[in-house]
């Protein structure tokens, strides 16, 4: 693996809230919900908010997520 791996490179500040809701929708369909909270170590409310629209999904999440 590269010293440098893409997703070190991914400005997640500019990506829109649409975008980093199908991130994490992926992640959620690749771990499965439980595997999901526990990588991306946030609570059950939050993924649910996230995935829902309701809160906008912090940078370090989606870092986590990538």
């Amino acid at each position: 693996m590269s010293a440098n791996p893409w997703y070190t490179r991914v400005n997640a500040s500019a990506l829109s809230g649409e975008v980093r809701r199908l991130i994490l929708e992926r992640v959620k369909r690749k771990l499965g919900f439980e595997k999901t909270l526990r990588a991306l170590d946030i609570a059950m409310g939050s993924l649910h908010n996230y995935l829902h629209g309701l809160r906008t999904v912090p940078d370090n999440v989606v870092y986590r997520a990538l």
